[in-house]
């Protein structure tokens, strides 16, 4: 029988305090006491916490504490909220239109249930729902616990596209789709209220603990525009002729934002990525591309300084003066335009 709680490691720079081994709302919120004791109190090294269902994932630096030391602060924790209390929730209000084009799959649960659709529609909305946590996509809230009358397995061939604002249920739990995505839950209902928006003070609706109850409506209102950033109007720097294998836009990443169900992201060479801004006199979050194992064919479409950092990939730039000229490691170097950016591959000396 495993003893609670206890603190397990994942991978080295997190550990999980896990306090117990089910879907519980007091469970839940002992979690949530615990992830607010830790903000309240961090310990030298915390990056970011961010809670599930039964547990509270730790991110931590590795170079400025230990797994030990670190486990010994959340068993700490775990002990000091015994007793406490998680903050008191926000609640929403969240109008759906059940059925027809906007519930698809709701005609197939009744009937499972071997009730009228009515009936789900009126069990669905009767419920106040706990968010035991964000994750799948950001903003996507798991809510529960979905009344036994209703519960309902995942659709055995997910579809490849689900709208955004979707209602769905799977198993005892329900949730809202906050962008158009591939999903697998039993779609009931749609809702306008716009979840996720990246450039909104607060960008997801609801946080872990939130409470959340449906209302029925019989139109939806036209969703909010969202608050989105003014298109950058300065002519493009290159041309991609070639995008190479797995050549992304990355920055330093977004940590913090976990617990609404945003990954940290950002550059996996985090040091190669600071080099190459350094470099150029950059900000040091400035965006880059970050090549793996072959490298972009880039075409320059006007005047552009740029460096390259990280593993040798045979950085070369075609030049009519030079020719194929091997690009210098952490240099800036200026490309003109015409000049051709290719890699020759991973050198293997």
């Amino acid at each position: 029988m495993t003893a609670y709680p206890r603190v397990l490691p994942v991978g080295d720079a997190a550990a999980s305090l896990e306090l117990g081994d089910v879907i519980d709302v007091r469970l839940n919120a002992r979690v949530r006491a615990a992830d607010a004791a830790l903000q309240e109190r961090p310990f030298p090294g915390l990056v970011e916490a961010a809670p599930a269902y039964r547990s509270l994932l730790v991110l931590f630096d590795p170079g400025r504490i230990g797994f030990g030391d670190v486990r010994d602060e959340l068993l700490r924790v775990a002990q000091d909220t015994r007793a406490a209390r998680a903050a008191e929730p926000r609640h929403h209000a969240i109008p759906v239109r059940y059925g027809g084009e906007h519930g698809p799959d709701l005609p197939r649960v009744a009937e499972s249930h071997g009730v009228h659709a009515d009936d789900v529609v009126r069990l669905h909305a009767a419920s106040e729902y706990t968010a035991f946590l964000l994750g799948f996509m950001a903003g996507f809230a798991y809510l529960g616990i979905l009344d036994e009358r209703l519960e309902t397995p995942s659709i055995p061939t997910p579809r490849t596209r689900v709208p955004a604002g979707s209602v769905g249920i799977a198993a005892r739990q329900t949730g809202v789709y906050p962008i158009d995505s591939p999903g697998g839950w039993n779609l009931i209902g749609r809702t306008s209220t716009r979840l996720f928006d990246p450039y909104a003070p607060r960008v997801t609706l609801i946080e872990p603990g939130d409470s959340v109850r449906f209302t029925p409506v019989a139109e939806l209102e036209q969703q909010p525009a969202t608050a989105e950033r003014q298109p950058d109007a300065r002519a493009p720097a290159f041309e991609v002729l070639a995008p190479g294998l797995l050549t992304t836009v990355q920055d330093l990443g977004r940590l913090g934002q976990r617990r609404r169900g945003i990954g940290g992201a950002g550059a996996a060479d985090r040091t190669s990525f600071l080099l190459a801004n350094r470099a150029l006199d950059n900000e040091e979050g400035a965006a880059a591309l970050e090549c793996a194992v072959a490298g972009p064919t880039l075409l320059f479409l006007r005047p552009t300084r740029f460096a390259v950092t990280g593993a040798d990939l045979g950085a070369l730039l075609q030049r009519d003066d030079l020719g194929a000229w091997p690009v210098p490691y952490g240099r800036s170097v200026l490309a003109r335009p015409g000049n051709l950016l290719s890699f020759a591959g991973r050198s293997t000396s």
